[in-house]
């Protein structure tokens, strides 16, 4: 699938163009989305393309912390805490495995992923 931009005229300057997005309630009763990150080239090869793909997945998106649910950027009891209410409450938060069930198996997993640490 193709998308022309402009109308379909050549675009006005070539290069890789990142645009991001965040999705949110005004209303205050949704939290905001995580960002959604969109690459377009415009008349770059696909090279190109894909070293822009490996910078946002380097500086934007980082290496996931499974187990690092507050966000907080480290692993301590908040996240414990997090985990159990999520579990507790069957938010799919808590599924680690996504089996759609919560069991032994989803906190096993937690406490691996807890244990491993973040990077």
């Amino acid at each position: 699938m193709q998308y022309l931009l402009n109308g379909g005229l050549p675009p006005v300057v070539e290069g890789v163009w990142l645009l991001e997005l965040e999705l949110w309630d005004e209303s205050g009763s949704v939290d905001p989305s995580d960002p959604l990150y969109i690459l377009f080239a415009q008349g770059e090869g696909e090279d190109q393309l894909e070293d822009a793909i490996a910078w946002v997945q380097d500086n934007r998106i980082g290496s996931p912390c499974l187990a690092d649910l507050n966000g907080d950027g480290s692993l301590d009891f908040f996240d414990v805490s997090a985990f159990l209410t999520a579990y507790n409450a069957q938010d799919l938060v808590a599924d680690f495995n996504n089996d759609g069930q919560f069991n032994f198996f989803d906190v096993s997993v937690f406490l691996s992923a807890y244990t491993n640490g973040c990077p």
